[in-house]
């Protein structure tokens, strides 16, 4: 999409839940995986753009629901030499969730959210040519 650039994107952790049980360190565990912990449930896009607006049509013309959702936050950049960037261009997070109840096992979840990604890239699909 002309205007938005995506800077990383992060899948969901999912797949490293069953390392998480009563016998281990959980800090101790964090440190070794290559996890982000707040996203087992979600996926991650951080973007940059000027075009606030056209960003935010985006993110609304993902379906949502109680179950599946998405928040958009925007992201502040701070340089030890410059402290606040105030670029023209500003970045945002897209976080891309499903709700805790899904998660009967590891598999659900990716099933779950495999199938909100297949529904999220049909909307942006459509979104472009719009």
């Amino acid at each position: 999409m002309s205007g938005l650039k995506v800077l990383r994107a992060m899948n969901s952790s999912v797949e490293y839940l069953d390392h998480f049980n009563a016998l281990y360190d959980w800090a101790d565990l964090l440190m070794k995986l290559p996890v982000e912990p707040d996203l087992f449930l979600s996926a991650r896009i951080l973007v940059e753009t000027s075009d606030f607006e056209r960003l935010a049509g985006l993110c609304n013309a993902i379906p949502q629901s109680v179950d599946k959702y998405v928040s958009l936050a925007r992201r502040f950049v701070l340089t030890p030499d410059e402290g606040l960037c105030r670029d023209e261009d500003v970045v945002y997070s897209i976080t891309i969730s499903i709700h805790p109840g899904l998660a009967r096992n590891a598999v659900a979840v990716r099933q779950v959210l495999n199938e909100y990604f297949d529904e999220i890239r049909e909307q942006v699909s459509a979104f472009r040519r719009s």
